[in-house]
C-alpha cells in the first residue's frame, strides 16, 4: 500500500506564545488591510484573524518566538493540524509571513495571542479531542475527515481551491510520453513510477492505490521497478519528459501550471487515465461552547475573507491555496465514493489472498 505519510513523530504540541516582530516585511503601498472588510477593523476580527493565521506557522512545526506581552490581554485558540494537510510548506517564509502577521493584527489591537496547537498524524488523537471538545479548529486532508468525522462540535466550515479552479475540487492524472508504448494501468507493471504527495495533492495517493487493487494488486510496491513519492509537481513530471521515468501521478492544476510554464510538456507528455474530482483540506470550526469573544462567528468571518485581503492573500500563497470556500456537504461526495471503493476492493482482495488467489 502506498504510504500517504512522511515519517513524522506521532505528536507535537507547540506551546502557546505571545507576539513580536518589526511588521515591515509585508507592507503594500495601501496598508495590509485596505481590501479588507469593515467589520475586520474591528478588535475581535483583527484578533481572530491573527490567531487563524498564527495557525500556519505552527502547521509547519515552527514555534514562534514572540516576546511583546507585557500590558497586552491573552487569548488562547486550541488547534489540531494533521501533518498531511502541510506537506511542502517552505518553513522559512512562514517564518517571516506569520510572525509578520501576528504581529501586526494583535498587537496593536492590545491582544498577546496564544495558541495551543497539537500537530499529528494520529487521527485517533484527533477524533478523541474534538469528542472531548479540547480544540477549536480543526485542519486536516479530506480524506482524514471521512476516515474519523464529521465531528458534533465541529462541523466542516471551509474548504481550499487550488491551481486556479473555479471550485474546491481538482482532479488527478497518470501521466505518461506521448510516444510511450505504455496504454493501459496494465502496462505499468514493472516500470519507473513517481507520485505526487503534498498539501492540496494529498488524496492522489488513495486513487492510485485503488487502481491497483481494481487490477488485482494488493501490495503497490510489487507493482514497479521504481516508485517513488515527491512533494514537488517538477520532480513527478520533468523525469517522465527526460524519460527518467516511465509515469508519474499528478494533480490536474499542478500539471496544467507546469504546462502553462513549458508548453513542450503538453505536446509530449499525454494522460493515460484522470481521477474524479476531489476535494482536498478542510477547516472545521467549534459551533458551541466559545468562553470568550472573538468566536465563532469572528472565526468563520476571517478565514472567508482571507482570500480577498492582500495580506491573508500572501499567507494563502505560502501554503498553495487560492482562496478559502465555504463547504458545501457535495463536496465531499466523490470522496465517500473513493474510501468506499477503497476500503471494499481491500476487504475483497485480503478475502481473496486467504485463499492463495491474489495477484501480489
Amino acid at each position: 500500500m502506498v504510504s500517504t505519510n512522511r515519517e513524522y513523530p506521532s505528536r507535537r504540541t507547540v506551546p502557546s506564545a505571545g507576539l513580536e516582530g518589526s511588521g515591515d516585511e509585508l507592507r503594500s503601498a495601501k496598508g495590509p488591510w485596505s481590501a479588507a472588510k469593515s467589520r475586520l477593523r474591528h478588535r475581535r476580527s483583527a484578533v481572530a484573524l491573527a490567531a487563524v493565521m498564527s495557525v500556519g506557522l505552527l502547521i509547519c512545526g515552527l514555534s514562534p518566538l514572540w516576546a511583546e506581552t507585557d500590558g497586552l490581554v491573552p487569548f488562547v485558540t486550541r488547534v489540531a493540524v494533521t501533518n498531511s494537510s502541510s506537506i511542502g510548506v517552505k518553513e522559512n517564509d512562514a517564518v517571516v509571513g506569520f510572525r509578520t502577521f501576528a504581529h501586526r493584527m494583535g498587537v496593536p489591537e492590545g491582544y498577546d495571542v496564544r495558541l495551543a496547537v497539537t500537530i499529528t498524524s494520529n487521527l485517533d488523537e484527533i477524533k478523541a479531542g474534538a469528542e472531548r471538545d479540547e480544540f477549536d479548529v480543526i485542519i486536516l486532508d479530506s480524506w482524514d475527515y471521512v476516515e474519523i468525522g464529521p465531528f458534533a462540535n465541529l462541523p466542516a466550515g471551509f474548504v481550499t481551491r487550488v491551481g486556479g479552479r473555479r471550485g474546491p475540487l481538482d482532479e488527478f492524472f497518470i501521466i505518461v510520453r506521448e510516444d510511450s508504448e505504455i496504454t493501459t494501468v496494465a502496462d505499468l507493471r514493472q516500470k519507473r513510477m513517481k507520485l505526487l504527495h503534498r498539501s492540496g495533492a494529498t488524496i492522489g495517493g488513495r486513487w492510485f492505490e485503488t487502481i491497483a487493487m481494481e487490477n488485482g494488486v494488493a501490495d503497490i510496491r510489487t507493482l514497479f521497478r521504481e516508485f517513488e513519492i515527491c512533494d514537488r509537481a517538477s520532480r513527478v513530471v520533468l523525469p517522465v519528459f527526460f524519460r527518467t521515468a516511465d509515469a508519474c501521478v499528478v494533480n490536474r492544476s499542478a500539471f496544467e501550471t507546469m504546462v502553462e510554464l513549458n508548453p513542450q510538456l503538453g505536446s509530449q507528455l499525454r494522460v493515460l487515465k484522470r481521477s474524479a474530482p476531489f476535494l482536498d483540506r478542510m477547516f472545521c470550526v467549534r459551533k458551541n461552547g466559545w468562553a470568550e469573544k472573538p468566536g465563532r462567528v469572528e472565526i468563520m468571518d476571517v478565514i472567508e475573507g482571507m482570500g480577498s485581503d492582500p495580506v491573508g492573500a500572501q499567507i494563502l500563497d505560502l501554503f498553495k491555496i487560492d482562496d478559502v470556500l465555504a463547504f458545501d456537504s457535495s463536496d465531499l461526495d466523490s470522496v465517500l465514493a473513493l474510501h468506499e471503493r477503497y476500503y471494499g476492493l481491500r476487504q475483497q482482495l485480503e478475502s481473496t489472498n486467504e485463499s492463495g488467489g491474489i495477484t501480489k
